[in-house]
């Protein structure tokens, strides 16, 4: 059947990128900041701080999520109790938080498996070959496929926005797993049904289980809309659906039937209360949500979103072939979720970016070569400034020099002192001698595979990462532990005592119980800790009630500020020493 597609691509424009090059490419990417650190604040240490409770609490901990006792509503246990599992295997063997974070490790890893061989079944597909030539020498049908799910792959790894989520143990690289699996899954349904909707409705039924309901409630308009636009979708039976949407209804069941029937009052009043979050966040467009979008989606899903409207714009003839209705579909499914499920935040982006990489990969054989170039020289030159400069900034943390960088430096991180390692500056100079090579092989050989426009992007956001993470680690850990806190709170607090910590984030609880074992209690407890924010200040206490006893904060953020205060009357105990 000839092509309907007129797409005209020679045999070497569909070569394969080496497996052993694509290996060590996302090792690079992804290693690299997934351990040798505490854990960060904000929504790194609060999901590590569920997978803690779970690990170390009892069952009513693994069905309703919590941080030492503070519910955590809104979103599912899936990717908890992947984390809360890796720690009680691993736990022995790395630090805790570090055996939550292979969790990440295999979302990732999951995510994009599923991505690619989603891209590869929809670019083998025969209505989406390149043009017959007329003494033969296009791509084989699996050549294509390859490359197409190659550049895909190397699109997302490119992108700024997966680069921070992709090495956080919190809940956004699940959604966008469940995300990459969900399209897996209708693409796979185009030659295997049944394989098909039993991938689809297992993503449903982890993304309910994962961001909640929200997220799992947007599938159903994208079957409809991929139906509509594509006749192959259309096909679909209902035995497809049957099996589809049986499927995600048994994996929700499997949490919320027990927490209906097993936990009394504690868990039908949690899954009340779960709802109610879930139903709060839904329906809320407001201005504040339209403006955040286009102000950040810009550079989040660079350099993704330039190609993929451009995709979209050559093959708008040909948008109901399901290699164009199934990324259109699901990029409508995620805008009904950006725009009307999830309150603004970056992390809701990692849902629409599968769909937009599957629509921007087959855009890439089209890409003019002044578009392709200019894509590449900007990664070059931006990538290259920037890893010098992250070399430069390590220089001065160990020499001091030039003074006044060093004292910017110093001024963000009071007390860090710089360490030379030289196993550091050997994997920084290995990871700059493969930048080089790359450059080299894509300026002198000029490859005509399709996927060269992204490479340079993928290879350049991995070496700045890598540097990154291996210069600037010990110093980002250091601006952005809550160690320091935790370590002055253990002078002022005698051992074996309660605090009341209501008025506590849920990233600081969970820094704090990890890094000394607090015990966190209710009003029986004779101290109160309290987290404020200069911007957010929290109401004062009755001080006839409680009386301040220590203050403190991060060293490296002076809006902040902890403040331990001893109920009036209780003995004033003096803090014992811990180990």
């Amino acid at each position: 059947m000839a092509s309907p597609i007129p797409l005209r691509l020679t045999e070497a424009a569909a070569g394969k990128l080496p497996r052993w090059a694509l290996a060590v490419m996302l090792l690079v990417y992804a290693l690299p900041g997934l351990f040798g650190r505490d854990p960060w604040r904000a929504d790194d240490a609060s999901g590590f701080g569920v997978m803690l409770t779970m690990a170390r609490g009892s069952l009513a901990d693994w069905w309703m999520p919590n941080i030492f006792g503070s519910p955590v509503l809104g979103e599912g246990p899936l990717f908890y109790w992947i984390g809360a599992g890796f720690i009680r295997l691993l736990g022995g063997v790395i630090t805790a938080d570090e055996a939550a974070r292979v969790a990440t490790l295999v979302a990732g890893a999951g995510g994009a498996a599923a991505l690619w061989y989603g891209v590869y079944l929809l670019g083998r597909r025969p209505d989406a070959q390149p043009q017959a030539l007329a003494f033969g020498g296009q791509p084989a049908p699996q050549a294509f496929g390859r490359a197409v799910a190659d550049g895909a792959l190397l699109l997302v790894l490119a992108t700024l926005g997966l680069l921070v989520r992709a090495h956080e143990s919190s809940q956004p690289i699940a959604g966008f797993a469940c995300a990459c699996l969900a399209l897996f899954g209708l693409a796979r349904s185009l030659d295997r049904p049944i394989a098909g909707a039993l991938s689809f409705g297992a993503a449903v039924g982890a993304a309910g289980l994962t961001l909640g309901w929200t997220s799992a409630a947007i599938w159903p308009f994208a079957v409809a809309l991929a139906a509509a636009i594509s006749p192959s979708f259309r096909r679909l039976g209902l035995a497809w659906h049957a099996i589809a949407w049986s499927t995600a209804a048994a994996l929700l069941a499997l949490w919320l039937l027990p927490l209906a029937t097993q936990f009394g009052d504690a868990g039908r009043g949690w899954l009340d209360s779960w709802l109610l979050q879930s139903q709060a966040d839904w329906w809320i467009a407001s201005p504040r949500l339209w403006s955040f979008y286009p102000q950040n989606a810009v550079w989040f899903l660079w350099p993704l979103w330039p190609i993929a409207v451009w995709g979209a714009w050559v093959w708008r003839q040909h948008w109901r072939l399901p290699q164009f209705a199934l990324p259109t579909a699901g990029l409508l499914a995620g805008l009904l979720y950006i725009g009307f499920g999830r309150t603004p935040g970056d992390s809701a982006l990692l849902v629409l970016m599968p769909a937009m990489a599957m629509l921007a990969a087959f855009g890439l054989p089209t890409l003019r070569r002044g578009a392709s170039n200019l894509i590449d020289w900007f990664a070059l030159i931006a990538f290259t400034l920037f890893a010098l400069w992250l070399w430069f900034t390590w220089m001065t943390t160990l020499s001091g020099w030039p003074p006044r960088y060093a004292l910017n430096l110093a001024k963000r991180a009071p007390g860090w002192e710089g360490r030379f390692s030289f196993a550091e500056l050997l994997v920084a100079a290995a990871v700059c001698v493969g930048w080089v090579r790359l450059v080299l092989w894509r300026v002198r050989e000029q490859p005509e595979v399709l996927w060269r426009s992204a490479v340079l992007s993928a290879g350049g956001i991995t070496l700045c990462w890598s540097l990154f993470m291996t210069f600037l680690l010990p110093y980002v850990d250091y601006v952005k532990t809550y160690r320091h806190v935790s370590a002055e709170l253990r002078t002022q607090l005698p051992a074996g005592e309660c605090i009341q910590a209501a008025d506590v984030g849920l990233p600081q609880r969970a820094s704090l119980v990890y890094f000394d074992g607090y015990r966190i209690g209710g009003s029986e407890c004779g101290w109160r800790l309290r987290h404020e924010n200069r911007n957010a200040p929290l109401a004062a206490l009755d001080k006839s009630q409680w009386q301040p006893v220590w203050t403190g904060r991060r060293r490296t953020d002076p809006t902040e500020r902890f403040t331990l205060y001893r109920r009036v009357g209780a003995p004033a105990v003096a803090a014992a020493p811990r180990p």
